[in-house]
């Protein structure tokens, strides 16, 4: 035995050998100071409800700038009737066909690989532009994720069968297939969006409730012991790489004026503590903000005045 550990470890030997007792001078090159301050970081919300929740509304209450990427084709009407002389940028990836198949090789009127490049393109194109730009605040938005999800599905089946890897019609029948890359796809497009809080932007995405139908064999979730992978329609990891999800929900209610609805917000998970906060009426951006900054206050131990 040399005596030498990183030789007998196959390890190349280093310039000048380590003393014993002293600290080493090797740079840790992909680790951080221990000095990032997490309350100058934006804010990652998911919020997700029936339709016709509020979720479009509640998102662009957020600051601005605003990039905003629309798969549901509503956001437009939301800007131009509620926040006309705000600072919001629509993208619209959804891509129809003009010309498509008919007979044995019927094809969907959504062209679904374009789609999903439009929406990639989409979220590169906001990344670029807030690196050169340089900016460290506003809000950008994916409007829903329930769609890139399928979305992501579709054109992950349609590639494969392309490249005969699937056959389509036997997939539908047996329900049999490999999602690694299809997961991990998908993944990618939400990372890439929380990565952005570390450049101080907010990130909201928004998702549909999912609710079991009345003729489903498989009875529902008891009320209360729900999973958010049982009422969020979306892939079953994202609600676990969000540190702040918000319930909107619009509740017939009994005034002195009569019947009225209206909508309120249940934050069911705080800056990554999961349990039932606080009901909020008309939740907007200012009145989550206020409270998040309450509960990063309490988890630093820093003293309320």
């Amino acid at each position: 035995m040399s005596g030498e550990p990183w030789i007998e470890k196959g390890l190349s030997t280093p310039s000048t050998p380590p003393v014993i007792g002293q600290a080493p001078t090797v740079e840790l090159k992909m680790f951080d100071s221990g000095s990032k301050d997490e309350t100058s970081k934006g804010l990652d919300v998911l919020v997700y409800s029936d339709s016709n929740g509020g979720k479009t509304f509640f998102a662009m209450t957020f600051p601005e700038p605003m990039f905003f990427i629309d798969t549901e084709g509503r956001a437009n009407k939301t800007r131009q009737f509620h926040f006309p002389n705000k600072s919001i940028r629509i993208s619209s990836p959804l891509e129809i066909r003009t010309n498509y198949k008919t007979g044995k090789e019927v094809e969907n009127a959504v062209d679904m690989e374009k789609s999903v490049d439009n929406l990639i393109n989409s979220l590169v194109d906001v990344i670029n532009y807030i690196k050169q730009t340089k900016i460290t605040s506003g809000t950008v938005v994916m409007d829903s994720m329930s769609d890139v999800w399928s979305w992501i599905q579709e054109e992950g089946k349609i590639r494969l069968a392309k490249a005969g890897k699937v056959d389509m019609a036997q997939f539908r029948l047996k329900s049999q297939f490999d999602w690694g890359g299809i997961t991990n796809k998908y993944l990618s497009v939400l990372l890439s969006m929380k990565k952005l809080t570390e450049y101080g932007l907010n990130v909201v995405l928004t998702s549909r409730e999912k609710r079991v139908p009345d003729y489903a064999t498989v009875s529902a979730p008891v009320k209360g012991q729900e999973s958010f992978s049982d009422k969020i329609k979306t892939q079953k990891d994202t609600p676990y790489h969000i540190s702040t999800i918000i319930n909107l929900d619009v509740k017939t209610i009994k005034t002195s004026e009569g019947i009225k609805q209206k909508r309120f917000a249940k934050i069911e998970k705080l800056e990554s503590v999961s349990g039932d906060f606080v009901e909020i009426e008309n939740i907007t951006y200012d009145k989550l903000k206020e409270i998040i900054d309450k509960k990063r206050k309490e988890l630093l131990g820093v003293e309320q005045k």
